[in-house]
């Protein structure tokens, strides 16, 4: 899967989870559908898993589409990728950062810089 794909395959993985109701099922079911969808790059496999089992993602996820809530959704984002970025390289975390936004529904745009920098 190429890096264009994130966003697409994070709309997919929203989609899956509000259909199977994420807060209802174990992370590791969740996680052997979403390895169908990675086709044969599997570079991702390790960084989702690792996402998939993180509360923070799973509440921003059952709360994405909260009216009003965008600035939170927001934040909550970008602290979820902040904390990624101390386990993996910037270009996975900018890739979860599209996949991100893309289960989010949040535009595509770039990650936010690590807090270091700001």
């Amino acid at each position: 899967m190429k890096t264009g794909s994130d966003y697409p395959l994070g709309q997919q993985i929203a989609a899956l989870c509000q259909a199977q109701r994420v807060s209802d099922l174990p992370p590791s079911a969740i996680l052997s559908q979403v390895q169908d969808l990675l086709g044969s790059d599997t570079t991702l496999l390790a960084p989702l898993r690792d996402l998939l089992v993180r509360p923070a993602y799973r509440q921003l996820l059952n709360h994405g589409g909260a009216e009003g809530a965008h600035s939170s959704l927001l934040a909550g984002r970008d602290a979820l990728l902040q904390d990624l970025a101390l386990t993996y390289h910037p270009a996975v975390v900018a890739r979860l950062a599209a996949l991100i936004d893309g289960s989010l529904g949040l535009p595509p745009g770039p990650p936010p810089l690590p807090a270091a920098q700001l």
